[in-house]
Formats: C-alpha cells, sequence, structure tokens
C-alpha cells in the first residue's frame, strides 16, 4: 500500500481555510483532479445509505465507524456539519466532515488530514457523489474529488495513483452494494419504501457501531479505496 512507504501529512501544523474548502467543493464539480461513473443495482435510497453510513462494508480496511452530529445542521441527525470517523485495522482514525447532505441525491465531505492520523501525502481533500435513479432498482453514482497534495512529487503520484485506482475501487463497491441489496431483500421481496429514505432526512445511524461503518475508506494504493480519502482517504 502506497501509505506504507509515505510520509506522514505534514498538514497536522496546518489550518486549512473555510473559504478554501468551499471552493474545492465548487470546483469538485466544474474542473475535479479526478472523476468515475458507475451503475449499481440497487435502488437511490439504499446506495445513498449505504455509502454514507456502511463505509466499513466496502472498504477492506475499515474497522469501525463513529459519527458527530453536534455541528450537524440536523438536530442529532447526519447533515451537514456531522463529523464521520472511520478507525483502521491499524488503530488510524480517518476524519470527514460533510460539506453537502441532499439525500438521496447528492452528498459530499472533507478530509481532515490535521485531525486524520492516517498516512497519506495529502493537505486535504473533498470528494462529491452524485446519485441518479435510473429505474427503481438502479442507481447511476458520479464522482468527483479533488485534493492539494503536499508536495510537488507526491502530487505526480497521488495523480496516477487516483487515475489508476478510482474506477477500479467503485466498481469494486457497485458490485459490494449491489450484492448485498439483494441479499438483504431476499425474504422481503418488494418494500423499496422501508430501505428508501425520504428526501428531507437522512438513515439511522447506529453511532460507533462497526457493523455500519464504510470513500467511497482505505484508498491509497490499489489494496485501499481512493474512495476513502476522497472517497472517504484520498479524497
Amino acid at each position: 500500500m502506497l501509505t506504507a512507504v509515505m510520509p506522514v501529512s505534514t498538514a497536522g501544523s496546518q489550518t486549512i481555510p473555510d473559504g478554501l474548502i468551499i471552493q474545492e467543493l465548487e470546483r469538485a464539480q466544474t474542473d475535479p483532479d479526478s472523476a468515475t461513473e458507475v451503475v449499481i443495482n440497487a435502488p437511490v435510497g439504499y446506495v445513498f445509505a449505504f455509502l454514507t453510513t456502511r463505509l466499513h462494508d466496502y472498504v477492506a480496511d475499515a474497522n469501525a465507524l463513529e459519527f458527530d452530529h453536534s455541528g450537524s445542521t440536523r438536530s442529532d441527525q447526519l447533515g451537514e456539519g456531522s463529523v464521520r470517523t472511520t478507525t483502521m485495522q491499524d488503530g488510524e482514525l480517518l476524519v470527514q466532515r460533510f460539506l453537502l447532505m441532499d439525500p438521496p441525491r447528492e452528498f459530499a465531505y472533507y478530509t481532515d488530514m490535521q485531525r486524520s492520523t492516517l498516512e497519506a501525502p495529502l493537505q486535504y481533500s473533498v470528494g462529491r457523489y452524485r446519485l441518479t435513479e435510473l429505474n427503481e432498482h438502479q442507481t447511476r453514482l458520479n464522482v468527483a474529488v479533488t485534493y492539494r497534495a503536499t508536495s510537488r512529487l507526491f502530487g505526480f503520484i497521488v495523480r496516477r495513483a487516483f487515475s489508476s485506482a478510482l474506477r477500479r475501487d467503485f466498481e469494486r463497491a457497485a458490485s459490494i452494494i449491489s450484492r448485498a441489496y439483494i441479499k438483504e431483500n431476499a425474504s422481503q421481496p418488494a418494500s423499496p419504501a422501508v430501505i428508501r429514505p425520504s428526501t428531507s432526512s437522512c438513515p439511522p445511524v447506529n453511532h460507533g457501531n462497526h457493523h455500519s461503518t464504510t470513500t467511497g475508506l482505505t484508498e491509497w494504493s490499489p489494496g485501499r479505496n481512493p474512495s476513502l480519502i476522497a472517497a472517504d482517504k484520498l479524497g
């Protein structure tokens, strides 16, 4: 894994201005550093909930997931300002703050390398996810990432890592989510309403429960999902 041979980010001594984070969020929509698109065989509400609250289910090295909604724009619910902290199997932490939450259509988050202990040659990254319902059981997912490396040299390495890994990692995630949907609904064939969150609120989250964690988060090398940082480690 690339993180094993790269130094810890020096971003811990830096504070990223909120204005820059918002600019990067906008750039993720207009001029991302990396982007990919996949089709997932599951309803849009199910996919949205899976990507935001079940990180550990599609990221191999993720062990536990916790949420802090104290800064959320929604009282005690997943929303803009919520912080998602992923504990990896080696004990490292990946901290991400949600910048945008529009279920089940779109969400975005900022990967805070200042608070994270995960090793990655990044100052920060922003991941933006857009979901489009193709039909009752199929969803198109577009993922766009912006980031800043700790140096020009690492910038080249990060760019290559994302280019080669982003689509592959999300194709894997699409397969996992599709299989999970089929398995979880095999015994209750026709209840999309049960798993589809309303457009005004997010699905409930089990705080601190490692059975409800996730990208899009170990995304650094061919073995780690760029959707982690980006997606949820590179951004």
